[in-house]
């Protein structure tokens, strides 16, 4: 084992390697007969070997997008000929009348709903 591989991680380290996954993902790895063991169990929770966190996930985890191995080009061809789009007419047209504002169907009353209230009495 080289020093370099030779560090202690517990659950928020692993969180952080993982991609700041939560507390109980982390709590369901570390449960995993695959993940590997701790080498300790302190009162502030479980290390672990971070080389080993390290291999299990070079095992485990896969990229999320495949990698093409060439980015693929689409081909062009040699005699392009770009045609300007042809402005757009304004249409200028009278606004649409607005229909009168209903209640379930039928026309709005202005007529205070509440005579009683001060801002209503005088209507």
């Amino acid at each position: 084992m080289t020093s370099s591989s030779f560090y202690l991680v517990g659950n928020r380290e692993i969180r952080q390697m993982l991609g700041d996954i939560s507390r109980q993902r982390v709590y369901q790895l570390t449960s995993r007969p695959d993940f590997p063991a701790p080498i300790a169990n302190l009162s502030q929770g479980k290390v672990w070997l971070g080389g080993d966190v390290e291999k299990w996930m070079d095992r485990k985890r896969r990229p999320r997008f495949p990698v093409p191995a060439e980015p693929a080009e689409p081909p062009v061809p040699s005699s392009i000929t770009w045609v300007s789009a042809a402005p757009q007419p304004v249409l200028n047209m009278p606004p649409r009348p607005r229909p009168a504002v209903t209640n379930a169907g039928r026309p709005y009353d202005p007529a205070p709903c509440c005579p009683h209230l001060p801002q209503h009495a005088d209507s």
